[in-house]
């Protein structure tokens, strides 16, 4: 299903942006945790500013009572302002099956020398990776909004051997496809690639949670400081992508890696030396204990990490 074809050019979107003295890159909404009820929400707004200057961001939502204006200093250069807030109505989304996926779009408006404006659909709910001691050894489960929720799901692989040719439209067919089939979660499998904005978006209207695996599959990887250096921003670039989508309960590092090492007979059959094999397993901990989940712990308390699949 998988056969190896090289391919290259430029296969997404491309855009020219003009430079602006003070300017929002990016914004989300997420849930803080911490806070129970009322519901917390602490609004992640990352600006780019030219020189230094004040100026007030404001954050609002159709759902939401009041709107919250915030004076901030800025200072040249890129800086992320974190504002939080009480949404103390908000209504709870619900994974298939267990009730309705609501959500709330937030608009984020710089006021400068002229307005700015970026938008983030997000939900709120709390979703738990419940790990207790039982007869077997441990439980592997989850709980959402205080619920136990048996998981039905499937993996998802690249839905074609040329993603450029692949629609908005045939990501929706295939988050409806499995919550027609009674699905409630959907793992994005760590041997192919981070799916577009649409996939998560479509996965949060239906109630389909989301196992988001990191893209690292089958296999050892170096752990020197070029490699780390490489892979940490990209963790950075897709955690501050996804982490606003209620849907996305779960960050794996890999797939099957600490498996294959385990238990597929790679030292034998590349012939390791003990020195060899210590080394190799301290870069798979570099990756995959340090450095992976302190990028989410810094980006997204609030979701589980789980190193590999299986564990």
């Amino acid at each position: 299903w998988g056969p190896k074809i090289l391919s290259c050019g430029i296969w997404k979107p491309v855009k020219l942006t003009a430079s602006e003295p003070c300017t929002i890159l990016s914004f989300r909404v997420v849930q803080d945790h911490r806070i129970d009820k009322p519901t917390g929400a602490i609004a992640y707004v990352k600006i780019k500013s030219e020189k230094q200057r004040k100026t007030n961001v404001t954050v609002k939502s159709a759902g939401f009572p009041t709107q919250i204006i915030q004076e901030v200093n800025l200072r040249p250069g890129i800086q992320t302002i974190q504002i939080p807030f009480l949404f103390p109505d908000a209504k709870l989304w619900q994974p298939n099956g267990k009730g309705e996926p609501h959500l709330y779009e937030f608009s984020c408006i710089l006021d400068d020398d002229r307005s700015r404006t970026l938008k983030c659909s997000t939900g709120f709910r709390k979703a738990e990776l419940i790990r207790e001691k039982d007869a077997q050894g441990e439980s592997f489960g989850f709980r959402v909004n205080g619920r136990e929720v048996f998981v039905k799901g499937a993996n998802i692989i690249p839905p074609d051997l040329f993603l450029a040719r692949v629609p908005d439209q045939e990501y929706e067919e295939l988050v409806l496809k499995a919550r027609n089939a009674g699905m409630n979660m959907l793992r994005v499998w760590g041997g192919g690639v981070y799916l577009p904005d649409v996939f998560y978006e479509y996965c949060d209207k239906y109630g389909i949670m989301v196992w988001q695996d990191f893209m690292f599959a089958c296999s050892m990887v170096p752990g020197d400081s070029a490699f780390v250096e490489n892979g940490r921003p990209e963790a950075k670039e897709q955690v501050e992508r996804l982490s606003h989508h209620p849907s996305l309960v779960l960050w794996c590092g890999n797939n099957e890696s600490d498996e294959g090492w385990h238990n597929w007979g790679w030292q034998q059959q590349f012939n390791y030396s003990s020195q060899d094999s210590t080394k190799i397993w301290k870069d798979y901990q570099r990756i995959f204990h340090s450095v992976l989940p302190a990028v989410i712990d810094s980006l997204d308390p609030s979701r589980p990490y789980w190193p590999s699949s299986p564990s």
